[in-house]
């Protein structure tokens, strides 16, 4: 089964202001259980089917395309650029 993303039911939430709770109870019916939520973090942290696999994005054990926008140069220089402008980084971006 694939572990859609997004929100998982869990008890973590119990100490939230009164909104939040409010949400977290619409919401609920759109959560998934913890184990399904973290069986996509278990699959990358152990497969080796994945060793060396870097630059790909995964919902669940399932790899997803990247829409075009994720791997334009150009705008990941821009996004590069202005975080080490605005956390006063600094260094190379990564190639």
């Amino acid at each position: 089964a694939v572990t859609p993303p997004g929100l998982t039911a869990t008890r973590f939430a119990h100490n939230t202001h009164p909104l939040a709770k409010v949400f977290l109870r619409l919401a609920a019916p759109f959560c998934v259980s913890p184990e399904d939520g973290a069986r996509g973090l278990i699959f990358l942290c152990s497969s080796a089917a994945i060793d060396g696999v870097s630059g790909r994005l995964y919902v669940g054990v399932s790899e997803t395309p990247l829409r075009p926008a994720a791997t334009n140069d150009d705008d990941a220089r821009r996004l590069w650029d202005l975080s080490a402008e605005m956390t006063r980084g600094g260094g190379a971006p990564p190639s």
